[in-house]
């Protein structure tokens, strides 16, 4: 999806807003018909895209048409993706932390502390991050302390899954 930076190229089979609704679902279909195994979609960037409600309808009405689920990363406060997915009736989650937004073990550390302590308040976390050096070094050591800690690692489609008033909580700001 396109970012509020227009000097990033968020590459080929982007949603854009300079397309409509047609177009959205169009290109939805022509990415999403390439894959298999998959049970949702995220935005990845999308901060521009995001923000705009009609598109985002349009994203929702194609994912509902392939029963598909909704994360809405959170790339910005305006983003309008959990409240077009709870409209349309898509399952869906917003994410509570992101993980490497600082890109340092230290960085990754905190942010991991700051989602043992979300789960912990609200029962369930979404976190997302990056596959980059030092988010994988940090998570490699704090995922099998996660049972001493109380928590337990769950695919996104069972968070949904298990609690419909996960897909109706508004996110931390």
């Amino acid at each position: 999806m396109e970012p509020l930076d227009p000097t990033v190229n968020p590459g080929p089979g982007a949603l854009r807003v300079t397309m409509n609704a047609a177009d959205v679902r169009a290109q939805i279909a022509a990415n999403l018909d390439h894959w298999t195994g998959f049970v949702g979609a995220s935005n990845h960037m999308g901060s521009r895209f995001c923000q705009d409600r009609q598109l985002m309808d349009a994203v929702m009405s194609e994912l509902k048409a392939r029963s598909l689920l909704w994360v809405d990363s959170r790339t910005t406060a305006a983003t309008q993706g959990f409240a077009a997915a709870v409209a349309a009736g898509v399952p869906g989650a917003s994410r509570d932390v992101f993980l490497d937004n600082v890109d340092t073990l230290d960085g990754v550390g905190a942010q991991l502390e700051l989602l043992e302590a979300v789960c912990h308040e609200k029962g369930r976390a979404l976190a997302i991050g990056h596959p980059r050096d030092s988010t994988i070094r940090a998570l490699a050591g704090w995922l099998p302390t996660l049972a001493q800690r109380g928590l337990t690692l769950a695919p996104v489609s069972a968070l949904i899954a298990m609690s419909s008033a996960f897909a109706k909580t508004p996110p931390r700001q």
